[in-house]
């Protein structure tokens, strides 16, 4: 099991390559007893069980007929097809973060444009009034 006594409980996802805590979850890293700890991390719909500790991101919704297991999460299981299934997850949502970073960069960029273009036409039209003004105090 992955419980950690460092002044108090914490539970660590046990499928291999990852590293999330309950301290990853929400505003405390560790709790006074096991039970709040395992309560945290099954409040963020990870599993906790005899087959180990696993974070939301590897585990899965129960496929079983049982009335009793219905909406229950498991553990998912540590295969190719699954490792796949992960790998596109994490494209998805990288994909989804370069995008938001991307349209940002371009928010930002259209208004520095924007700005630019003002600042050069606010320059134009004060040139040709100081021009208009010399060429009015001509004899």
């Amino acid at each position: 099991m992955s419980v950690k006594e460092q002044m108090g409980y914490a539970l660590a996802c046990d499928f291999p390559g990852c590293s999330v805590q309950t301290r990853d979850l929400g505003d405390y890293g560790f709790w006074g007893d096991i039970g709040s700890a395992v309560d945290e991390w099954t409040d963020h719909d990870g599993y906790s069980g005899d087959l180990g500790d696993f974070c939301y991101e590897h585990t899965v919704w129960s496929d079983e007929e049982d009335e009793e297991s219905d909406g229950e999460r498991v553990p998912m299981q540590h295969t190719l097809e699954n490792l796949f299934a992960l790998a596109e997850r994490r494209v998805r949502e990288r994909i989804d973060v370069c995008t938001r970073s991307a349209l940002l960069r371009h928010e930002r960029r259209c208004a520095d444009m924007a700005q630019r273009d003002a600042n050069r036409r606010s320059y134009a039209e004060r040139s040709l009034r100081d021009l208009a003004e010399r060429l009015a105090a001509l004899p």
